[in-house]
Parts: C-alpha cells; structure tokens; sequence
C-alpha cells in the first residue's frame, strides 16, 4: 500500500507543469532556505562600501547596512541602504541602491557595477525605495546644512536602468522642509495614479517635541495640492522631548485608498515608547470616526513599538514588539477593523492576539491569505547573540508549524549586530534582508536570504 501510494505522488508530479512543481516544490520546502542562494542558511552577502563582496582593503572597518527592499514585476530585486568605511579614526558615509537578480546576483547593467551610491552630502538618512509605475523613488533626509537640526525630507527619482531623472524635483532631487525641524522619512508607499505617499517625522528646534506627517508627491516632483490642499497632511499626533527621533513609522492604503499611518511615539508624561494608529481618507483628512478622533494608542507599561502594518480584507495586522528590562523582548499580533479601529478579539480563538515569547518580530508580509512576520529570536537568557527568524500564521491566528521547523525559521549561527529590516513575498518564495557581521572580514556586511515559502 505505501508503495502504491508514493507511485501515485510520482505520476502527480510527473503530469505537473513547472509552476505547478513550483508550488509543490515550495510545500514540501516551506520555511527552508532555497538550494543554490548563497550558502546553507540561503542567504547572499554584499559589501558595498570597498566594491566588493567578501573583501576589504586592510585597515578599514565596513559597517553597511541594508534598510529596505522592494521587487520588480520581473522578479529583479532593489536594495537600500547606507554604506560606512572607517579607518584611522575617519569615517566616510554614503547612501545606495544596489538590484539584484532573483538569484541575488548584482545586475551589472544597473548604474554602476549594479548599484548606484548617492553623496552621503545629499542623503543623511534612507527611508525606503519604492517602485511606481515604471520609476524607482529613494526616499530619505538630507542636511541642508552643518548640522542635524536643519534635515529636509529627499526624494529621489531614478530609472529601471539606475538613471537619474532630471526632470523630476532639481536635477532629480526633491527637497521638502517640515515645519522648520529636523526631518526624518520613514516608508513609504506608491500612490494608484503614480507617485507615492511618504511618513516623515520632524522635531521642532524651539521645544524638541516631534510631529508627525504624510506627503502625496506626484511624479513629476511637485506635492500634490488635491491632498490636504498642499499636499501634506499632519497627524492627529505628537511626541514628547526625547534626545533624538529615532522611531518608526510605516503606511499602508485599503482598498478604498484610505491610509493608514502606525509607528511609535513617546509618552513623556509615562517615559514609555507607544504604539498608535491613524486613518487618513483619501483627500488626507483624519477620518475622525477611527478610534479616539481618528487615533488608537497604546497604553501598557511597557515600551511598544510598531515599524510594520499589514490590510487584508477588513482588518489591520498590527505587529507589537514589547519590552522590558525583566523579561526582554516578546512580540504580539494584534488585529483591529479598517472601519473604527476596534481590536477584534474574535481573532486567534477568541484570545485577540499572538504572542511569541525572546522575538522581535516587526516586519509582516502576505500572499494568499498567508502572512510571515520576520524579525529576531532572543534565546533565554541570551543578550548576546540572536537569531534570524521567521514565523508563518493563516489570516485567522492559525501558526503554520509545517513552516521550517515546528512553525519558524531560525538559525542561531550569527552572532550579534544583524538585523532583519525588511522582508518581501514574492512569487513563492520569502526575501529577507538587512545587516549581519562577516565572521570572516569581521566586519557588518549587508545581507538577502531566500527561503521557501
């Protein structure tokens, strides 16, 4: 009898087209690394900073970074990040952009040597990357002058090719001042008539208290008038004194084109890190029947911080990371109605939430009703080293613990300085990507791994 029954499997497979042998492929594989990316662990490394991959001149100490990613309809991948050299005491920054192919190689014919390094005069901060329509949009903070206090918000406009466009902003280059503070972009999202929406903090110079925005640029560079009458819309929120900004904030649209803004804030009069939630209707006005007029908050004793949101269908996906010097970190999912705000306790059995214990689990994706929160593993007791991690749940709270090994992907072979800061779907198969130390140069390197999903 089980031999009848793997002969059945082998003519099943056997009469599969390759998509279909893709998808069994990726079942039978869901949350292992992909044979053939990179090494073991299904991941590829860069060393943007010395032009090279797995090498450095001596002397010098790289610390690159990768912060976001984005994929073409062709598969191709987009890198973004910072690049850092320091030697002798100096140090030398710029901001990148590299794509790679979906089996991790450079593209050599995207600008130069398959990346394209912006002065880091032009870029303090990236942001994010976004592909809209045909265009690549780098999205960060420049300094526009000596110091940090006088940060603008950046965007700028490059080609599939790497090509700068300089019909778009200057030469290129949009400069967008906030309220006369410091100015930090956050992500951003690519608008559905082309363009795209971008969050952006600024911290006031005159009582450092930090207000928070959303921006509708058009493709030619110009702000879009019909959003908020001139284009920035500010939110229902602010944060008290901290010694820098520092937080984060993400945006996603439903299908209505309403935004929704998440991120974290502080709460000067509890000294905690919040989460909060804002809905923005499509002409950039607070929808003031969401929440606490047009706001959800927080409230816990401990700090909580939100970097990623997910739609699907009616609900919000909202991915909390919780922690306390006690305890540590622990991450919990939480699901809240597109239309108030409300937490839906319906969600995970009735308990409202998930919980994983030692993770930091901040960034969410989705494809077909199926979502992976990526992030870190803390193992008890364990302030030292941690674990690249992935965990796979069903749209109702359901873990998947036919992913990787027993529900998540983990792999303690790093140690510390990596960090997952993005992670994308794609046509079966799971993109991670960020910074890790090169145990061989010794150095942090950025990072792309690629698991099955």
């Amino acid at each position: 009898m089980r031999t009848l029954f793997f002969v059945l499997i082998l003519l099943t497979i056997s009469s599969c087209s390759k998509s279909q042998l893709q998808l069994f492929n990726n079942y039978f594989n869901s949350g292992k690394p992909v044979d053939g990316f990179g090494n073991q662990q299904g991941y590829r490394q860069y060393n943007i900073s010395t032009d090279h991959i797995d090498e450095e001149p001596p002397g010098y100490t790289v610390k690159d970074t990768s912060e976001a990613m984005a994929i073409l309809p062709n598969g191709s991948i987009l890198l973004a990040g910072k690049t850092r050299i320091e030697s002798n005491g100096n140090s030398s920054s710029d901001i990148y952009i590299a794509k790679v192919s979906s089996s991790g190689s450079l593209d050599l014919n995207f600008a130069d040597q398959g990346y394209y390094k912006f002065d880091r005069g032009n870029y303090e901060s990236i942001g994010d990357v976004i592909y809209s329509n045909g265009w690549i949009y780098m999205v960060g903070s420049s300094r526009s002058g000596t110091t940090a206090d006088s940060a603008q918000l950046l965007v700028t406009k490059l080609s599939p090719e790497g090509i700068i466009d300089n019909s778009f902003g200057t030469n290129g280059n949009l400069f967008i001042d906030l309220n006369d503070g410091r100015v930090q972009a956050k992500r951003a999202i690519k608008s559905s008539g082309g363009g795209l929406f971008v969050v952006a903090l600024a911290k006031e110079q005159s009582d450092s208290s930090t207000h928070y925005y959303t921006l509708k640029i058009n493709e030619d560079g110009n702000l879009d008038n019909n959003f908020s009458s001139d284009g920035i819309s500010e939110l229902p929120i602010t944060s008290g004194t901290t010694s820098s900004l520092g937080f984060f904030d993400t945006i996603e649209m439903d299908s209505a084109n309403n935004l929704f803004v998440a991120g974290t804030a502080w709460d000067a009069s509890n000294s905690v890190y919040i989460y909060y939630i804002t809905k923005l209707l499509s002409n950039g006005a607070v929808d003031l029947s969401f929440g606490e007029n047009g706001l959800v908050v927080g409230n816990s004793p401990n700090h909580q911080i939100v970097e990623d949101l997910l739609i699907h269908e009616s609900f919000i996906y909202l991915p909390i990371v919780n922690y306390n010097p006690a305890d540590g970190y622990s991450t919990e999912l939480i699901r809240r109605s597109l239309t108030d705000g409300e937490l839906d306790s319906s969600f995970n059995n009735n308990s409202g939430k998930i919980t994983f214990n030692n993770r930091y689990l901040a960034r969410i994706d989705k494809s077909n009703g199926k979502f992976i929160l990526a992030g870190a593993t803390f193992p008890p007791g364990e302030t030292s080293s941690w674990s690249h991690s992935y965990v796979k749940f069903s749209r109702d709270g359901t873990q998947d613990f036919l992913f990787g090994d027993n529900g998540a992907y983990e792999n303690f072979d790093f140690t510390k300085n990596n960090s997952i800061r993005d992670v994308k779907i794609n046509n079966g198969f799971i993109y991670g990507t960020g910074y890790m130390l090169n145990q061989e140069i010794n150095d942090q390197v950025i990072f792309l791994q690629k698991l099955h999903f």
